[in-house]
């Protein structure tokens, strides 16, 4: 799983085989005073599980964004971005601009003993992005996608480490099908 960690600048460093891009942050994506700089590294971890709809939960496990919330936080996006480049490696030359965020679900992990930050702003979160992928030399025929993104931040060391992957949106069980509703 790729993860990224980070330091104390202000670029996103996005490292694909022997690609460097870098990016530069805005206060829209990071908060003010909080400037990270990310290194792509691999990271093998186990996969997060989709055991259940995040995006039809009636047991409260799960937050699903509003459409003003995902259009507000520019970051929600470059999670995506950043998920996507790094599985698709050898597609990147095809850009990023055909992907479309369709629904949002966050869920916020609560260790014992750690202090819980909540909201969008939580320290420890899982993000379940619902998007179209319109590039088919990436996808294929397959472009109803989720990918995964897991977010720990430590605000005592300005530490954020990134993870996640993506999948197809029919991973799902099929008795709690998405609807395929966008904005």
């Amino acid at each position: 799983m790729p993860v990224l960690y980070s330091t104390g600048y202000d670029l996103v460093n996005l490292c694909i085989g022997e690609t460097k891009k870098n990016i530069k942050l805005t206060e829209d994506i990071l908060d003010a005073g909080m400037e990270l700089d990310f290194i792509l590294r691999e990271y093998c971890d186990s996969k997060l599980p989709l055991e259940e709809d995040p995006f039809n939960d009636d047991t409260g496990r799960f937050y699903v964004l509003d459409k003003s919330q995902i259009e507000d936080n520019a970051w929600i996006l470059l999670y995506l971005e950043l998920v996507v480049a790094t599985s698709f490696r050898n597609h990147i030359t095809h850009g990023l601009t055909s992907l479309k965020i369709l629904k949002v679900a966050m869920e916020i992990s609560r260790s014992p003993g750690v202090s819980v930050n909540m909201g969008l702003d939580a320290y420890d979160a899982t993000f379940y992005i619902s998007y179209k992928d319109f590039c088919k030399a990436r996808v294929g025929k397959e472009v109803d996608r989720i990918a995964l993104v897991r977010r720990i931040l430590d605000p005592q060391l300005e530490i954020l480490r990134l993870g996640g992957y993506t999948l197809s949106s029919q991973t799902i069980k099929p008795s709690n099908t998405m609807d395929a509703g966008s904005f």
